[in-house]
């Protein structure tokens, strides 16, 4: 007998605190009188007590109220860097899609993609959405677990609405290091069943997803092909494919086609029956059309199983994405993804477990990679691995480069490769149009990456056309867009040696020392307070860009001052805050900024992290500052540090009168194929996956008035338990340098103890 599943049919259990405070009403009046006694004997002790319990009612009252009020409409996406996306929402349903930039539409309710379980055990059944939200009359869930960190998302359905434990998983590949995985159009879904019974059961779970193209011309299921079964969803822009690949020989895949249009879904009564999917097997024409796969199985007791389910696209508009030369169409993408889900799905967890073996907030690790949905839908990757902006034509040349940048920035600790294929493309674009802000951007990204990296191909190879940026530079007005001007002559003058473009030194120098007289001159005219409110809105990101591509740019230190005075509540604002060593003006900031898939300025929030454990490497040099910046409430740090070659973990505890790091190397990564022209013999040339430093950047230990004043500062440097000789020198009051007495090579598990007196 198929017994349906209703909301009113699923009881929740009583609180503990609700418990209590019915026992208390269920008294006799002879117990109530007592507790009047005690408390007139002990009044202070009970008031207490009844303050404690009301508090306690009252964060219970919130909590659940939280946990059962409608979640708002929140979004995230899931699909490749530059190759679009879908969105899921906080009720685990697709609401809504992306599938090339520029191109994003919310689906009609009717059209919503959902997920759904079926578990029958003897004579009971339960068929419900796997999801809180009601689509087509179907029942829902009146509640949902849910843990959501970009890219993947966790729901899990309480034990007490279906007798087996039922999970929903939804991630998207996103591996640094590895483009061709990070840029697959497709999101995975893998439905889990565990039955904790001594009986067999069947379980089915479902999924229907529409078109993520506009327009859909026909939708037909696919044959199967080697273990793969599924349907698409035909176009004019593209295809959408749905996939499923049973892992068990007993599965039985079935399949249908229908239109969301119509009144109702009728195969649910079949999928309620028998666990199976009847109808259409094409579909022509229709206005909505959307395909749905089940799966089903008998699960033996104790047994678990992972259903998997991939939702892909590809587009057939011009020009082609990066994808496109990998894959000739959906179904291949979706084939991809299911044949390597564990694989894929452990790779992209393992930089956030990184982040939650942390002790920063959770409400900051929900940013951070919140932060980085952008790099999905905001640009396209080319065939080449370079960034298109949809409007990027339709914008001035000044505010094209923030745009570019704001996606670059977490670029280069997460996909340095693309850094390369940007400047590559920002050369070409200078040799064409000898545009200075393309002159800029192509210093600053060219110093940023060689000196995280040590890669110095893209400079060999490129060495007339940067002697000419740097002259074009070096040549302008300082007026004209002072802000590039001013941080491409600083990172100008670091690149000469590196190009052997020595004779350009003077002439750099003049021009840097004028482009710094006037960026001065603009700071001083806004410090004060009647003219503070004048400070221009949009230089703080350009600042906070330039921040962040050149960690040791001079910035002014009336910055913090000056951002007293803005009336724009921004995450650069907030990046800046942190950054000049006021972190927590900064994070009292960032806890009112948005980090929705839509907010391409938000990305400056990833980095946050080298601002707050104040890492910076620099392999030319081979320097590497360890200079933490955090709030005062908070008495330690551990954060992990994730740069263009190397993973790493900052521990950092402040003593009364010094401190004690811990410099934790986790991976080091070697340049990949996009970093170097397609030239076999330059393979051999680039630098293998190497740590080397010759000097530490710490902070000196604060003053204590005991202090005896030729007292020097005490420093033990050692490397697994080895000490280390080094020299010290202070730089200023706040800042210490271990100048070492040979170059010191970490690998991948080295741990450099610092402590200081």
């Amino acid at each position: 007998m198929y017994v349906p599943v209703k909301p009113s049919m699923f009881k929740f259990p009583l609180s503990v605190a609700n418990a209590q405070f019915q026992a208390y009403t269920n008294l006799d009046p002879t117990g109530k009188r007592e507790i009047i006694r005690m408390k007139a004997r002990c009044q202070l002790v009970t008031s207490f007590f009844l303050a404690i319990l009301l508090l306690r009612l009252t964060v219970l009252s919130c909590n659940a109220a939280q946990q059962n009020a409608p979640q708002s409409p929140s979004l995230m996406a899931l699909g490749g860097i530059g190759s679009g996306a879908v969105f899921l929402s906080s009720d685990a349903s697709l609401a809504a899609a992306e599938p090339t930039a520029g191109d994003y539409h919310s689906f009609p309710p009717y059209e919503i993609g959902f997920l759904a379980a079926r578990v029958r055990i003897g004579e009971e059944t339960h068929a419900v959405l796997l999801s809180t939200q009601s689509l087509h009359d179907l029942p829902s869930l009146p509640k949902l677990a849910t843990t959501r960190r970009f890219p993947i998302a966790h729901f899990q359905v309480p034990q007490d609405l279906l007798p087996v434990a039922t999970e929903l998983l939804a991630f998207s590949s996103f591996i640094p290091h590895d483009i061709a995985n990070s840029t697959l159009p497709v999101a995975g879904f893998v439905v889990t069943f565990h039955n904790p019974l001594p009986i067999a059961a069947e379980v089915s779970a479902l999924i229907s997803c529409p078109s993520l193209f506009q327009q859909p011309l026909k939708a037909e299921i696919l044959p199967a092909a080697n273990g793969f079964f599924g349907a698409h969803i035909v176009s004019k822009q593209g295809e959408t494919a749905v996939l499923t690949y049973p892992q068990r020989g007993d599965a039985t895949v079935t399949a249908c086609c229908w239109n969301t249009g119509a009144p109702n879904a009728a195969w649910w009564h079949d999928f309620q029956e028998t666990g199976d999917l009847t109808g259409q097997q094409q579909l022509d024409n229709a206005s909505s059309p959307s395909i749905a796969i089940c799966v089903h199985l008998t699960l033996a007791p104790h047994d678990q199983v992972q259903i998997p389910f991939a939702v892909a696209w590809h587009t057939n508009l011009s020009p082609s994405p990066y994808y496109a030369a990998l894959f000739p169409n959906a179904t291949a993408i979706a084939q991809r993804l299911l044949a390597n889900w564990l694989a894929l799905y452990a790779l992209t967890a393992e930089w956030q477990d990184n982040l939650n073996f942390s002790n920063l907030p959770a409400q900051l690790l929900q940013k951070l990679t919140d932060s980085l949905q952008p790099l999905l839908t905001n640009a396209t990757l080319d065939q080449q691995g370079a960034l298109a902006l949809p409007k990027e034509a339709s914008l001035p040349p000044a505010d094209r480069l923030v745009q570019r940048l704001f996606l670059l920035s977490p670029l280069l600790d997460l996909y340095p490769d693309l850094i390369v294929t940007e400047i590559r493309k920002l050369s070409d674009s200078f040799q064409q149009t000898k545009n200075n802000i393309d002159a800029a951007a192509l210093l600053i990204l060219s110093n940023a990456y060689v000196h995280q990296t040590n890669n110095l191909i893209p400079l060999t190879t490129n060495a007339q056309t940067l002697q000419a940026a740097i002259q074009a530079v070096a040549s302008s007005q300082p007026q004209a867009n002072i802000l590039w001007t001013w941080a491409a002559l600083f990172a100008a003058e670091s690149l000469t040696d590196l190009i052997h473009a020595q004779s350009l030194k003077m002439q750099l120098s003049q021009a840097f020392t004028k482009a710094n007289e006037v960026i001065t001159q603009q700071f001083q005219s806004f410090t004060a307070p009647t003219t503070a409110s004048d400070f221009p809105a949009k230089w703080l990101d350009q600042i906070a860009l330039i921040r962040v591509f050149l960690p040791d740019i001079p910035i002014p230190l009336t910055i913090p001052h000056l951002l007293s005075y803005t009336h724009v509540l921004s995450a650069s604002q907030a990046f800046l805050l942190v950054a000049q060593n006021d972190p927590d003006r900064g994070f009292r900031y960032l806890s009112s900024i948005a980090t929705e898939p839509d907010n391409p300025t938000a990305v400056v929030i990833w980095s946050l992290l080298k601002a707050l454990d104040g890492f910076r490497i620099d392999q030319i040099q081979r320097e590497l500052w360890l200079l933490p910046s955090f709030p005062s409430a908070w008495p330690r740090l551990e954060s992990p540090i994730f740069s263009a070659n190397l993973w790493a973990t900052l521990h950092y505890t402040p003593t009364a009168r010094g401190e004690i790091m811990r410099f934790y190397v986790v991976r080091l990564f070697a340049p990949g194929p996009l970093a170097y022209p397609h030239s076999a013999g330059l393979l051999p040339k680039l630098p293998a996956p190497q740590l080397e430093i010759n000097a530490l950047y710490i902070p000196a230990p604060p003053p204590f008035p005991e202090r005896r004043p030729n007292r020097l500062t005490e420093v033990h440097l050692s490397l697994a338990q080895r000490p280390l000789g080094f020299r010290l020198k202070p730089i200023n009051p706040s800042v210490l340098c271990l100048q070492l007495d040979a170059p010191l090579q970490l690998t991948a598990g080295d741990e450099l103890d610092i402590e200081v007196h």
